[in-house]
């Protein structure tokens, strides 16, 4: 027996035939998992060990294409990459090297082995979530199933950051402070750090407090979803805690770019009114 808190992000997705539940599950490393919501007859294809049925299928994330295999998992399919690219090769490596931990011990793993796979497999998996589209090909043959598409969604940043540190903690690592490396529109903003600091005061209507504006970085692995569904708080660099609410029908305008900050830590410029933030810009502050 374990600690860990598992961590779940599902949709519901249609071929226009039958309907999907797609669910990343997190229990310290990502395992992608699909139960049809209807009876269905699979045609089993590919055996990837003797007497274990599969199928080849495909998942589309933005214009990525990763080619995987389903096998049978409990009522439903598990969905296990196959790729050259370690982003995505370490989501299963990262996967077996938990499964062994267990038996084992965690004190037994080699750290650096761990802390290499759970760096490329984050980054596989950070990608995954900021695709716009997001397809499964393979369930049964000339068939494509349509999952709503993860980028921009607060629950989507909430469980990736809450993935990766339980990750690293069940393997006693201190999580790295961002997990991409930097892209260089973000190396050129690192000269602006000094702005980051700085808050420029907007003239305030008559009889109203005022509102500033500040640029800053969100604080990795701080974003946390509140109880109700309706926003989540996130740190910034120096500390400070803010909330966001992001619920579909009153959102936080620019609340999906703090999503993707705290991804790839990119600049964002915040502007504030008696500490509640009420507005999200990209890049510093004018």
């Amino acid at each position: 027996m374990t600690d860990r808190t598992i961590h779940l992000l599902s949709a519901i997705g249609e071929s226009g035939k039958e309907s999907y539940e797609l669910t990343i599950k997190c229990d310290a490393a990502p395992m992608f998992l699909v139960v049809p919501m209807e009876e269905t007859d699979i045609e089993w294809e590919t055996v990837v060990d003797p007497g274990v049925p599969a199928r080849r299928a495909t998942m589309r994330f933005g214009s990525t294409l990763l080619a995987g295999v389903l096998t049978e998992l409990g009522g439903g399919l598990r969905f296990a990459p196959q790729s050259p690219d370690p982003r995505f090769a370490s989501l299963d490596l990262l996967l077996g090297t938990v499964g062994v931990a267990d038996r084992i011990g965690f004190d037994s793993i080699d750290k650096k082995q761990a802390m290499d796979a759970a760096g490329f497999a984050f980054a596989g998996l950070a990608e995954v979530l900021d695709g716009e589209k997001l397809l499964l090909s393979g369930v049964h043959a000339n068939e494509v199933i349509e999952f709503p598409a993860p980028k921009g969604d607060p629950n989507a940043a909430a469980f990736f950051s809450a993935c990766r540190a339980s990750s690293y903690k069940a393997f006693g690592i201190a999580p790295p402070h961002a997990e991409l490396p930097a892209t260089p529109a973000q190396a050129d903003s690192a000269a602006e750090t000094d702005v980051a600091r700085t808050t420029a005061e907007k003239p305030a209507a008559s009889g109203s407090a005022a509102a500033s504006r500040f640029t800053m970085r969100v604080a990795a692995d701080s974003l946390t979803p509140s109880e109700s569904g309706d926003g989540f708080s996130f740190k910034v660099d120096d500390g400070r805690e803010f909330y966001v609410d992001a619920n579909a029908d009153a959102a936080t305008p620019g609340a999906d770019l703090l999503v993707q900050a705290e991804r790839n830590g990119g600049l964002v410029c915040i502007t504030e009114l008696d500490n509640e933030v009420v507005k999200v810009d990209a890049g510093a502050c004018p």
